[in-house]
């Protein structure tokens, strides 16, 4: 596993936004113990704070984001530049 790229859609922001930020960084920081290594890397998309009140971004070491400020209709566009952060950060 080289990876885990993780991009939420309007479902999977709990209905208590103090959680969510929390909730990620356990799930980032859980992924080297589910796959057996000594690191995994964690790049995400984050909504703005414009588009969901009140939500934090998440502490997680060593991660990679890019940040959003609507839903997209889409994923593509977003996969599109997390893939673009993976090769900086490889090269």
């Amino acid at each position: 596993m080289r990876g885990v790229t993780w991009i939420p859609g309007k479902d999977n922001i709990s209905d208590d936004i103090s959680k969510y930020s929390s909730s990620l960084e356990v799930y980032a920081t859980s992924m080297a113990a589910t796959y057996g290594q000594a690191k995994v890397s964690f790049l995400y998309a984050r909504p703005a704070e414009s588009l969901v009140e009140g939500i934090t971004v998440p502490n997680i070491q060593s991660a990679q984001s890019v940040e959003f400020d609507q839903w997209p209709k889409s994923l593509e566009s977003i996969a599109a530049e997390l893939g673009r952060l993976a090769r900086k950060k490889t090269e």
